[in-house]
């Protein structure tokens, strides 16, 4: 999720410059201090999620005789690793005394485990742990063969491999691949636990983390969900929603017509599938499909919009000022991307953007399209990109509190954005610099936020945000901070005027 964008020096959202402010607040949530060498610079950092051990990535910048290259460093509590061509990845398990990173050298892939350097690999896949339990697992290529390390074990070797899953509550690690007798298989923490034709896994679901997936066997495709079993049906759809086991949400084709399955409900036939969602409260159901040509949005049994054609990227609910919770959809609308409210036919907000399929972002949650988000708790933000009478426009609004921030036009940037609405972050990435900004609901403020930079968020074992660990240059330090804190010291620069200087 990147493109191409226009920075003003104004802007004040993400500010490089702040950080001595910082370490008044964050002395005693100091991890380290960094001793780097000449021509390095910190590039990132990582944190377990208690903040006892840290990773900070170094990059070196080294001259030769008639040309200059970068060498990467992994730096953390007790120990410095490299050189290395580039660092993909670090995470931690067994609470901060394992770490794990995946790195490049020699054109080869390696993963190191603390000290012990595990390799050569041709390539490397992400890689997953468990972070309170020494529990990691990750795919490889060796030999022209795919495998995947869990429990200790080399597992394979397999010719495709889907997804690879891991849950801190349930401590399961899950994957599914296809074996050389083309049989798909679904390994939970190491072991098959299911085989057919084909198995998708959709992920885990609700407080009680029911893990869901379809499995397509000779009788055709059902859906698994914690211990029940929907189907077999002709096929079904990729988008699911989940209250409980009983209560599912998702299409179904039965005698080639797909119907939209709800519980021991259903509603059809359609011609084509569409997304579908429960409110937060799961009172209220809200899905989209095609019949006969015309696309529509439905309210339960009710329609709230019809579209001539297929162009939704985007269909959930708002949490509005009085408490309730509305539809909200984003669909094209005359030329332009526009968010519909409720039953209203007239876009709450249009702008122009460039949409990707739905994804899972940095917070293991759903992404629709390029720059919209829903959190879980119904309030939503998003990034706008448009062109108006200022010229070209991007900023950060949410629905109900108008624009937090707009900025643009100055320098050129590859920049990306996740946002953390829940905990009132944003984090950015410019010309691969991390930086980790706040956002407020005051809307007299727009653009007057303070900036921590270089850091990266911290995640738990429920598998939300509880702090952000971050690296001042001005002192070489290494700070944890819950989420509360930064937020705290954040809001606390605001009106800050300094530019972006990198």
């Amino acid at each position: 999720m990147k493109k191409k964008l226009l920075l003003s020096t104004l802007f004040i959202l993400f500010i490089l410059t702040v950080l001595p402010s910082l370490q008044v607040y964050a002395q005693s949530s100091q991890i380290a201090t960094l001793a780097l060498g000449e021509n390095e610079s910190v590039y990132t950092v990582y944190s377990d999620y208690q903040g006892k051990n840290f990773a900070a990535i170094v990059l070196k910048n080294v001259e030769g005789l008639v040309s200059s290259y970068n060498e990467y460093y992994i730096l953390t509590k007790d120990n410095k690793y490299g050189p290395y061509s580039f660092v993909k990845e670090v995470i931690f398990a067994d609470n901060g005394n394992t770490m794990i990173a995946s790195v490049s050298k020699d054109d080869q892939w390696y993963i190191l485990v603390n000290s012990q350097l595990n390799g050569p690999y041709s390539k490397v896949g992400r890689i997953v742990s468990i972070v309170d339990q020494k529990r990691y697992a990750f795919s490889f290529i060796e030999n022209n063969s795919l495998y995947l390390l869990t429990e200790q074990k080399k597992i394979g070797p397999f010719s495709t491999l889907g997804s690879l899953v891991a849950n801190q509550k349930t401590k399961k690690i899950v994957f599914c691949a296809t074996n050389s007798s083309n049989v798909s298989q679904l390994y939970v923490n190491g072991e098959v636990v299911d085989q057919a034709n084909k198995i998708i896994i959709f992920g885990f679901y609700t407080e009680k983390n029911l893990l869901a997936y379809a499995v397509n066997r000779s009788s055709g495709y059902s859906l698994v969900v914690g211990s029940t079993t929907y189907g077999p049906y002709d096929n079904i759809s990729l988008d699911i929603a989940v209250k409980d086991e009983k209560n599912v949400l998702f299409y179904a084709l039965i005698q080639q017509k797909w119907y939209l399955i709800a519980g021991k409900e259903k509603a059809g036939p359609f011609d084509e599938t569409g997304f579908v969602c429960f409110s937060p409260d799961y009172k209220q159901v809200l899905y989209a499909s095609e019949k006969d040509g015309s696309w529509k949005v439905y309210l339960g049994s009710k329609p709230l919009n019809t579209l001539s054609f297929y162009n939704f990227s985007f269909i959930d609910f708002v949490l509005m000022p009085d408490g309730t919770y509305s539809p909200i959809y984003l669909a094209k609308n005359e030329g332009r991307w526009a968010i519909f409210i409720g039953a209203s036919e007239i876009p709450a907000i249009s702008y122009d953007l460039d949409t990707d399929d739905p994804y899972i972002g940095l917070l293991n949650i759903t992404y629709y399209g390029e720059d919209l988000r829903v959190s879980n708790d119904g309030t939503i933000a998003y990034l706008f990109y448009s062109y108006d009478k200022a010229g070209f426009s991007i900023g950060l609004a949410c629905v109900n509190k108008d624009k937090i921030a707009s900025f643009g036009n100055e320098e050129s940037y590859d920049t990306t954005y996740v946002l953390d609405v829940s905990n009132g972050f944003v984090y950015m990435v410019i010309n691969g610099q991390p930086v980790v900004g706040c956002i407020t609901e005051n809307n007299d403020e727009k653009a007057s936020n303070g900036t921590i930079i270089i850091g990266s968020f911290v995640y738990g074992l429920d598998g939300k945000a509880v702090a952000l660990v971050v690296y001042d240059r001005t002192s070489n330090t290494v700070s944890f901070l819950k989420i509360e804190e930064a937020y705290s010291i954040i809001l606390s620069m605001t009106n800050a005027t300094s530019t972006i200087t990198q």
